[in-house]
């Protein structure tokens, strides 16, 4: 499977879709799981935050791709946008703290500043998430959506920055030419996140 050379970017029709891909992807992921809390057992509830990172701060980027075949999509966030707005961090307060309880929102907040202090300043395009269908893993989906994201960065000069938290997925990354930049814990008893980053190759 190969991603079309210019996929369009997702607008906000298509938000139900992209959140169900993320949210069955991303069901029991260390990282977004800690982001949740307790609260991520209960069905649909990894669904319903992506919905909202989606809705109020991603898709408005234009930074959110589908692939052809509708089994993988990413989220990213362009050169200095990677800090979630203040316009975005209102509309989203009230619901997400109904979403991960008010008693998790501060374990929530830190996790996020965590992560936000190991992020680097020089200019970069942020990889949010990528996530695939369980039934559409090992096909190519995932792998022809990243190859698509490193080649827009090689073609700007922008190096590639990401963050996972499970351990299998490093190598993977470092396949795409990513390396470790650090691994940080997350507070609250998270988990570890490793820090990635790709820097562009030139093209000929």
């Amino acid at each position: 499977m190969h991603v079309a050379s210019t996929p369009p970017p997702v607008r906000m029709s298509d938000l139900d879709e992209v959140a169900a891909i993320l949210g069955t992807a991303f069901v029991s992921e260390p990282h977004v799981r800690h982001l949740v809390g307790p609260n991520g057992v209960e069905p649909g509830v990894i669904t319903q935050f992506m919905r909202l990172m989606l809705e109020h701060v991603f898709i408005p980027l234009e930074n959110v791709w589908l692939t052809d075949d509708r089994a993988s999509a990413m989220v990213g966030a362009p050169p200095g946008c990677w800090r979630v707005s203040d316009e975005a961090v209102m509309a989203l307060a009230g619901p997400l703290t109904e979403l991960v309880g008010a008693d998790h929102l501060p374990a929530f907040l830190r996790a996020v500043e965590a992560a936000e202090a190991a992020h680097p300043e020089q200019e970069h395009w942020y990889g949010v998430f990528l996530g695939t269908m369980p039934d559409r893993r090992r096909k190519g989906s995932g792998s022809g959506m990243l190859n698509f994201i490193i080649d827009e960065c090689d073609q700007l000069g922008l190096p590639f920055y990401l963050e996972t938290a499970k351990a299998e997925n490093v190598a993977l990354y470092e396949r795409f030419g990513f390396r470790v930049v650090q691994t940080i814990s997350l507070p609250d008893d998270g988990p570890l996140l490793w820090t990635m980053w790709r820097e562009p190759c030139a093209h000929h």
